[in-house]
């Protein structure tokens, strides 16, 4: 399975989607789509990193159905349109820690090359009904005038400019909207979580796989050390000064010396 489908009513209803992996294979650094589909149209509401889409999504669910998500006191305009009016330029907007406090209302908002281009809100009005908003972005606020198709200008945007959808969303469905989001990134947490796992237990098989081929190719090189060290000795034993001399000259490393040692005196013995 690719999708999630959110339903809002018999025919609309918002996709969460996967153009690669199926759901269960997602992780959080899965490409991941968001659209809301309509009788009147299909608009691409995201396409980002799967992680922060869902989770953002599900703690603005959350404060919807606590009823504290509503916009702030200085929105007086649509939403959108403001949002648009910020992007243009102007400057009569309040700020919390740097960012415009409508910010904390979006959702949802699609990449810059994308048209049209548009931010989703999830809000509470006044009595605590959820809204769900879709409203469209002026394509060429940061774009040349050649990108994209059917040019206008700002003034004539605005002059057109009124939401694309206003859902209001009834606080059950946002309950299963919500239990079905967070079982999403239940599953994408744990899929991570296992991946982590899986890269950890392999990075210690690569160790404990390289250790031993070093024990292995030090024992290697001590038989090989012993080898040569015996063939230059005499049939009789000599004086162990002479012994130590050939150990010392053929073999270098200390790990390496001591078996070496132990294989040559073996040898001597045997040949006694």
């Amino acid at each position: 399975m690719r999708k999630c489908i959110l339903n809002i009513s018999d025919h609309e209803y918002l996709l969460f989607e996967s153009a690669y992996a199926p759901m269960w294979q997602l992780d959080s650094f899965s490409d991941f789509r968001v659209s809301l589909c309509t009788p009147a149209a299909t608009y691409k509401l995201a396409e980002e990193w799967v992680k922060a889409l869902p989770n953002d999504f599900a703690q603005l669910l959350d404060k919807a159905i606590n009823k504290k998500l509503k916009l702030d006191k200085s929105v007086k305009e649509n939403v959108g349109l403001m949002w648009n009016r910020l992007q243009h330029g102007d400057t009569d907007f309040v700020y919390e820690k740097c960012v415009w406090v409508g910010i904390r209302n979006m959702a949802f908002t699609t990449p810059a090359n994308i048209q049209p281009n548009v931010s989703t809100w999830i809000y509470n009005k006044a009595n605590g009904t959820i809204v769900l908003e879709v409203t469209e972005n002026y394509f060429w606020h940061y774009l040349e005038k050649d990108k994209g198709k059917n040019y206008e200008t700002y003034e004539a945007f605005i002059k057109r400019y009124k939401p694309l959808a206003v859902i209001v969303i009834p606080e059950e469905t946002a309950k299963y909207w919500l239990k079905d989001v967070q079982a999403l990134v239940k599953h994408m947490e744990e899929k991570e979580a296992q991946k982590k796992k899986d890269q950890e237990e392999q990075i210690a098989r690569n160790k404990k796989e390289n250790r031993a081929r070093k024990r292995l190719e030090k024992k290697e090189a001590a038989e090989k050390a012993a080898k040569k060290a015996a063939k230059v000795l005499k049939k009789k034993a000599p004086a162990k000064k002479v012994v130590k001399k050939i150990i010392k000259k053929v073999v270098k490393k200390v790990v390496v010396k001591k078996t070496a040692k132990k294989l040559v005196k073996k040898t001597i013995k045997k040949k006694k």
